[in-house]
């Protein structure tokens, strides 16, 4: 399937997808995946190392069950198919969780030109809610306050050729950690 085609089924599917999170956001938390869902989409997409995590210091990164739903939340693995990896992973600081980063590598055959179309997309699948475009420092980020079921605020930007998905409990940790991580990637 051509770069083109995947971003119109990439479209759709996130339209479904969102139109799926509405409507559960409607009548409450939008429910997490079972633990056969949850590995049915995770093994769909191949794990990237954890290397292309950004080093940041004072961060650990943590594998966890909520870091493998989180991966799920987001329906990459089973929706698109213009990422080559994908990985999540709950961010630590001083032995507690602040917050979690997912990070996906784009397909080499999808164009340098559409990365900036993904982070709204994936913003609004991961959060189940409209993000709205920011800038840290020059970088465009796409924001998402307060995400509906979660109360978490998520921020969503590209560096290189992967699509970051960071979230945390509130916009400002969100943003500080973003930043950070951007900072990281330079």
């Amino acid at each position: 399937m051509s770069a083109p085609s995947r971003l119109v089924t990439a479209g759709a599917a996130v339209a479904l997808a969102g139109l799926a999170l509405t409507a559960c956001g409607a009548a409450g938390d939008a429910p997490l995946p079972t633990s056969s869902s949850t590995t049915s989409s995770v093994a769909a997409l191949p794990t990237l190392p954890e290397s292309v995590l950004p080093v940041v210091s004072g961060v650990e990164y943590l594998d966890s069950a909520a870091a493998r739903q989180a991966l799920s939340r987001t329906h990459v693995g089973t929706t698109l198919s213009a990422f080559a990896g994908g990985i999540s992973r709950d961010m630590v600081v001083g032995g507690r969780t602040v917050g979690g980063l997912q990070v996906y590598r784009f397909a080499q055959d999808v164009p340098p030109s559409d990365y900036s179309r993904f982070p709204p997309m994936m913003a609004y699948t991961f959060s189940g809610a409209a993000p709205t475009s920011q800038r840290i420092g020059g970088k465009a980020i796409e924001v998402v306050e307060t995400a509906p079921g979660s109360g978490h605020a998520v921020v969503a930007w590209t560096v290189q050729d992967r699509v970051m998905i960071l979230w945390a409990p509130d916009l400002a940790s969100a943003k500080d950690y973003a930043r950070t991580c951007i900072l990281a990637s330079i």
